[in-house]
């Protein structure tokens, strides 16, 4: 049921109506944040505080009133990496550049470790072979010290969830690189991130009280095992996507300009036009001429939540975050061959880019 209803929230584009940009409230942020916490962006934050939720919650058995001090931790410090970093983009501006494939490798990573682990809380034997058992086994190996089992690894990993790449998460950080300074910078993304808390505070509640209820433990542990391998191999899809091995031995890497780069008017300059609308992008198929200058147009004509970052794989190097309107770039066509273009998770339905 809730792998139903997570694909019917998905389909349903119901959470993808709020859209931030540099004139947005801190509260239109926090509401963004809200949004993203329903969506596949909360899919492996979740999932994560899954994996790890039984060896706190084992670990604090014989304490209750502390037996939520790991989970808010982890909050904490989400929240807190959030604003520090936050405002250390809008410091460093365009000094400051995301590399969407090594976030996309660095989730993959998590996500393989997370369906290691959601096997072994199914007590499947092959994978409990492996030391990676978040229940103790992997922790116990690395520290005896109760201090580190019950702070440093909640806060490294409630830090270690910025670096998550997402369609809601990529846009907040966008603006808050836009922002230009570090307060601006650190309120926007601590609003962003606190509207994701709500979520994450229920996950940190339910943990506890089903894990001490001898009841419901081993069913929440068999609930929680599936979840975690559903969402580790969804998002391992969706970054596969993003990466596209095959296709990136394809092209070399094409040079790249700026709009107001200085270039020769004698100089021959073809124009790309595209359309995002709602949760698609139109038209369906772009042909273009290798090697030539181009001028790529987007017009964002009411472009939902992931479809308002666009990613044009091969083609140009960073996430092209859009603004209402007309939003342009440009580049150099890169040599002949089939491109695509989605968003930075790879939701929507990609446009094909002939290069001839």
């Amino acid at each position: 049921m809730i792998v139903v209803l997570f694909f019917l929230l998905e389909r349903s584009n119901l959470l993808n109506f709020l859209y931030v940009d540099s004139s947005s409230h801190l509260i239109a942020y926090f509401l963004f944040g809200v949004a993203a916490s329903f969506s596949s962006c909360a899919a492996l934050v979740g999932s994560l505080l899954l994996s790890v939720q039984e060896s706190w919650v084992n670990h604090q058995a014989s304490e209750n009133k502390r037996g939520f001090f790991p989970f808010l931790l982890f909050n904490a410090a989400r929240i807190v990496s959030f604003a520090v970093l936050g405002g250390l983009l809008g410091m460093l501006g365009g000094v400051f550049q995301f590399s969407l494939e090594a976030s996309a490798i660095l989730t993959i990573l998590i996500s393989v470790l997370m369906f290691i682990i959601g096997m072994q809380m199914l007590g499947v034997t092959f994978f409990q072979r492996i030391p990676l058992n978040f229940s103790g086994q992997f922790i116990s190996r690395m520290t005896n010290n109760a201090d580190i089992k019950e702070k440093v690894f909640p806060v490294l990993i409630g830090a270690v969830t910025f670096f998550v790449p997402c369609g809601f998460t990529l846009i907040a950080q966008s603006q808050a690189l836009r922002s230009g300074n570090f307060i601006d910078g650190m309120t926007i993304l601590f609003a962003f991130a606190l509207g994701t808390l709500p979520v994450l505070l229920i996950i940190s509640l339910s943990s506890i009280k089903f894990n001490k209820n001898p009841k419901f433990s081993t069913s929440f542990r068999v609930l929680s095992g599936l979840l975690i391998i559903f969402f580790a191999v969804y998002t391992i899809s969706s970054q596969i996507k993003v990466l596209d091995p095959s296709t990136l031995l394809q092209y070399e890497t094409p040079n790249f300009t700026s709009p107001n780069e200085h270039r020769n008017d004698d100089e021959q300059i073809q124009l790309m036009q595209m359309e995002a609308r709602g949760f698609n992008y139109y038209p369906e198929v772009i042909t273009i001429k290798a090697h030539l200058k181009t001028r790529f147009e987007i017009n964002s004509n009411g472009s939902l939540g992931c479809a308002n970052a666009v990613y044009a794989r091969g083609l140009y190097p960073d996430v092209i975050i859009l603004n209402p309107g007309l939003n342009v770039v440009e580049f150099t066509a890169p040599d002949p061959g089939t491109y695509q273009i989605s968003c930075s998770m790879w939701m929507v339905d990609p446009i094909t880019v002939l290069v001839e």
